[in-house]
């Protein structure tokens, strides 16, 4: 797996890795990048360009993108339980729909942003399931 910085996949400047590995098996899961300072300030001046990449949004734009999100996220849903269940050492039955919470924070989000900016129909934030 590599990290993802100012929209590319990339490994760490020093190209170390860390090995993630299931507690409860000691079956190696996979291996991340090992972030360094550098890599950190490659973030952050990332994230410092998005944010003025948004901010030329209108709420609207914003919201989509979010919905986007949200249904990418519960498309992996069973996945994302199985890799959690791993990386915590935990059965899937613990830990079937993690990815759901943050599925539904954005939710929320959508919810609490739609009635100030738009008089659009915002149905498409509460079809969720």
């Amino acid at each position: 797996m590599k990290m993802l910085i100012g929209g590319q996949w990339t490994e760490s400047s020093d190209k170390t890795w860390m090995v993630i590995r299931n507690p409860g098996t000691g079956e190696e899961i996979d291996k991340v990048p090992k972030a360094t300072l550098q890599d950190m300030e490659a973030v952050v001046a990332a994230a410092q360009i998005g944010k003025l990449e948004m901010k030329q949004l209108t709420a609207f734009q914003r919201y989509e993108i979010l919905i986007r999100i949200a249904h990418a996220i519960e498309e992996c849903v069973p996945e994302l339980g199985r890799l959690l269940a791993q990386e915590n050492g935990k059965p899937i039955g613990q830990n079937p729909r993690r990815g759901c919470r943050d599925r539904q924070y954005l939710q929320g989000f959508c919810r609490r942003i739609q009635a100030p900016f738009w008089k659009g129909d915002a149905s498409g934030c509460r079809s969720w399931k």
